[in-house]
């Protein structure tokens, strides 16, 4: 079920990464600390009212990398969708500078048909 609202979880991938780790090919399933911490934020944030009005800015982790989608309404910004990607093995070795990057390729991409042909700020 977190999987399917990825984009209104902030930092999602980084979030959701012990939980991962249980799915890989030959992993052991092994509950510990982490894990259960790792739930209960995501089960936190998927049951407040207030999902989609925590301001995030674009950030790169050791292991994922997000952002967020802000529009100005007159009041303010507001979010308007996030995205989070796990890094792989080769990204994680990335120095910050080139995983910041990577997350504003990898979110203009992904917000193409929100952001084409119009201006826009990029904050890192």
């Amino acid at each position: 079920m977190a999987e399917y609202y990825r984009n209104h979880i902030p930092n999602f991938s980084t979030l959701a990464q012990p939980l991962f780790d249980l799915t890989k090919k030959n992993a052991k399933f092994i509950w510990g600390e982490e894990e259960q911490n790792s739930f209960k934020k995501i089960k936190q944030i998927l049951s407040s009212k207030l999902l989609l009005q925590y301001p995030d800015s674009m950030d790169a982790s050791n292991y994922g990398i997000g952002a967020v989608l802000m529009q100005n309404d007159g009041k303010g910004e507001q979010p308007v969708a996030y995205m989070s990607q796990k890094l792989n093995k080769q990204q994680q070795n990335w120095n910050a500078t080139e995983k910041e990057c990577f997350a504003v390729v990898s979110s203009i991409r992904k917000w193409h048909h929100y952001v084409a042909g119009r201006n826009f700020i990029v904050r890192t």
